[in-house]
């Protein structure tokens, strides 16, 4: 999936909120979209709390549910803060059912190309030879790719050296890949 400027992972808070840093949300509501595996809508988000020193001091008030839940529970005043991504944001159906104006992006990651598959680097060199396979030989006949095209994913490809660290730093322990 791919956007011109590229898709970032944001933490939301409400204009009238009084919140204007990421400190502030100490022993605050923040929940984030999806599951704890939502790439742009969770891992981002609570790695962008974590760098800003609040690692195990905002209220966690994530749910099952939708990556969007997080923007309506925000709009009705149930959670001080939203953990998503910035295609969410951008989703016309929520524009149309939420005033995204009235929220402001109080922390947002660096632009990353797309969204991330990432491998560990203690993977099986055939392991990990059988995965590249299956998702880069898009042309080819694998499972999940009906999956992918479902959901609007016209191609695949590897990431270039800078792409990843850019993903790195919000997944990885801090030292850069190589």
């Amino acid at each position: 999936v791919s956007s011109p400027e590229g898709m970032r992972g944001i933490i939301l808070v409400r204009s009238n909120s009084g919140i204007d840093s990421i400190g502030q949300l100490a022993g605050k509501k923040v929940a984030f979209g999806g599951n704890k595996n939502a790439f742009f809508a969770s891992v981002v988000p609570r790695k962008l709390l974590s760098q800003a020193g609040l690692g195990g001091k905002f209220v966690d008030a994530s749910r099952p549910g939708p990556v969007s839940d997080v923007i309506r529970r925000l709009y009705a005043g149930e959670i001080d803060a939203a953990g998503t991504g910035t295609m969410a944001l951008n989703s016309r159906v929520l524009q149309s059912r939420y005033d995204v104006q009235n929220m402001k992006v109080l922390a947002q990651s660096d632009a990353m190309p797309g969204l991330a598959w990432l491998l560990s680097p203690q993977i099986e060199p055939e392991l990990r030879q059988e995965i590249r396979n299956l998702l880069l030989g898009y042309g080819r006949a694998s499972p999940g790719h009906d999956a992918l095209r479902a959901g609007g994913i016209a191609g695949l490809r590897p990431a270039t050296l800078n792409e990843y660290q850019i993903v790195y730093k919000y997944v990885g322990n801090g030292v850069a890949a190589k």
